[in-house]
């Protein structure tokens, strides 16, 4: 009573390239966070946890109010993460500037 592994494969959909893009960011930024804060003694895990949960907090934010056919806001904002990332790797780093995302700031669809 083999069963087929066609039969009852999964099938999963591939992500496009900028939806790849995004995700390394994240990851890329998760990882950071953790280098950062075990590389550094002293600092509290308190601000370690508020980072991460930032973090989570902005991209469940930007993946529900950002159709994923508007390209070049999401373009805008993995810009401004690795802005971010980079501020993060940054060995003076104290906390990421926020950047006001008015309408005159974010390209429009």
């Amino acid at each position: 009573m083999a069963s087929s592994v066609s039969n009852t494969a999964i099938k999963f959909r591939k992500h496009s390239g900028l939806q790849k893009e995004v995700i390394k960011l994240y990851r890329d930024l998760m990882g950071a966070v953790r280098h950062k804060y075990q590389k550094e003694e002293g600092i509290q895990s308190s601000s370690k946890d508020n980072l991460i949960t930032f973090i989570r907090d902005n991209f469940k934010q930007k993946a529900h109010s950002i159709p994923f056919k508007d390209i070049s806001r999401i373009e805008y904002f993995l810009n401004q993460g690795r802005r971010q990332l980079k501020q993060l790797r940054n060995s003076q780093f104290e906390t990421f500037s926020m950047h006001s995302t008015n309408s005159s700031n974010v390209p429009k669809s």
